[in-house]
């Protein structure tokens, strides 16, 4: 039996590499702002670290300043958090031993932010303040929240282009599935009509920013369909628009005045924020309940403090001028290359994720090798990250790119402007 299992996995890698499919882990590091891989050095156009936090020593150096400073923080705070950090592990679970301290410290300022920031007319009467709950990663937050919320009685209408640990989330649940096609409000609303009334529950999943075509979700239009029926929640992925968008980076939500009608908000810590988590916000009882059936939190390990008072340092960090000028100067060099893309007759995208579409896999491979060539790594993706015939590049632009690079850029894509369609 043994030798059959290695036989079709043989034979699926084959398959995979035929295809131009076949992955494999690249040996990366970071060294000035730039991507080094193969000991070449490259500008970075494929990582999630928008604003350059994850790269910059600056950070971890003024967080570890910060953190130990007794005289700001406090003999007693400072001890504690050089305890908990020179820990190498989290030693157990959150419902075990490794709930420490930094994890209510950053659930209770993530709660706050976004509290105060829903306070609006549009927020439903007598609407509980949101609690907010620490995950490991938002691969685990995405398939945990969706398998443990949703059951036989419920109805999940999800957008076709949604990231893969929503549709894992959406297959492990026992709940009913469809899929409307991407950002198709007609298509959504014809399956609400249709199935609505059957269900005790319909929730509708969108990410706010996909990741692979980086358009947004008609978030306003799906908050409108959603009010028509009183049994339809609504789940929002932030996961590469918090920290971008709104007032002090709070996401697409927030910066459209739709937080009060979201149901369930999930953001990672990961991209713009350059820690590691994932965040849910929700009401208290949603969390009390995740809590105590979201066997992917239950049974997973906690992160160790260290990662942990990082997010904090860093979420304290998001009104400040220094991160609001990171996002004005992100918009800034987006909105260029969106224009030199127009003027070469291809269409943009309406985030900093753009990506270059070639249809197949070896224009893609074609198109990698060409930005290498000039000293760009924008890596190719193909399926099945992306449906068959949609292999492309995907261009992450982040704040430590200056136009001369977008000039650059711009240069490449019209050089190889017969592989994009």
């Amino acid at each position: 039996m043994e030798q059959a299992l290695y036989q079709r996995m043989q034979q699926e890698l084959e398959a995979r590499q035929r295809s131009g499919n076949l992955r494999e882990l690249p040996l990366v590091s970071f060294s000035d702002n730039r991507i080094v891989l193969d000991a070449q050095s490259y500008l970075d156009l494929s990582s999630n670290d928008y604003l350059g936090v994850a790269r910059d020593p600056k950070y971890t150096q003024t967080f570890w300043h910060t953190m130990l400073d007794t005289e700001r923080s406090g003999s007693d705070f400072a001890n504690h958090f050089l305890m908990s950090a020179i820990s190498a592990g989290a030693t157990g679970s959150r419902l075990l031993t490794g709930n420490h301290s930094f994890f209510f410290y950053v659930e209770e300022l993530i709660a706050s932010l976004y509290n105060r920031n829903n306070r609006s007319p549009n927020a439903p009467e007598g609407a509980s303040p949101w609690a907010s709950l620490y995950l490991s990663s938002g691969f685990e937050a995405n398939v945990g929240i969706l398998s443990t919320l949703f059951g036989k009685r419920d109805l999940l209408l999800v957008d076709k282009l949604a990231h893969a640990s929503i549709i894992d989330g959406m297959l492990k649940s026992e709940a009913k599935a469809l899929r409307y096609r991407h950002n198709d409000l007609e298509h959504l609303e014809a399956l609400l009509a249709a199935h609505a009334d059957s269900y005790d529950n319909v929730c509708i999943i969108t990410e706010s920013v996909f990741s692979m075509d980086g358009d947004q979700a008609k978030l306003a239009e799906i908050v409108a369909l959603k009010q028509r029926y009183p049994n339809v929640l609504l789940y929002v992925d932030e996961a590469h628009s918090f920290g971008l968008f709104g007032s002090g980076g709070l996401g697409l939500c927030a910066e459209q005045g739709l937080l009060a009608q979201v149901d369930f908000l999930m953001c990672t810590l990961s991209k713009a924020l350059g820690s590691y988590g994932a965040f849910l916000l929700c009401k208290p009882l949603v969390k009390s309940y995740l809590v105590n059936f979201m066997r992917p939190f239950i049974y997973s390990t906690a992160l160790p403090a260290v990662n942990v008072s990082f997010s904090w340092y860093i979420l304290g960090l998001l009104h400040s001028s220094a991160l609001h000028s990171k996002r004005v100067y992100l918009r800034k060099i987006t909105s260029y290359l969106h224009s030199n893309l127009q003027e070469m007759g291809l269409k943009p995208s309406h985030s900093q994720i753009q990506p270059l579409i070639t249809g197949d896999n070896e224009k893609a491979a074609l198109a990698y090798q060409a930005f290498k060539r000039a000293g760009m790594l924008a890596l190719p993706i193909r399926y099945p990250t992306v449906p068959q015939g949609q292999a492309r590049l995907r261009l992450a632009l982040n704040s430590c790119l200056s136009i001369d690079d977008i000039d650059r850029i711009t240069r490449v894509i019209a050089h190889c402007r017969q592989l994009f369609v």
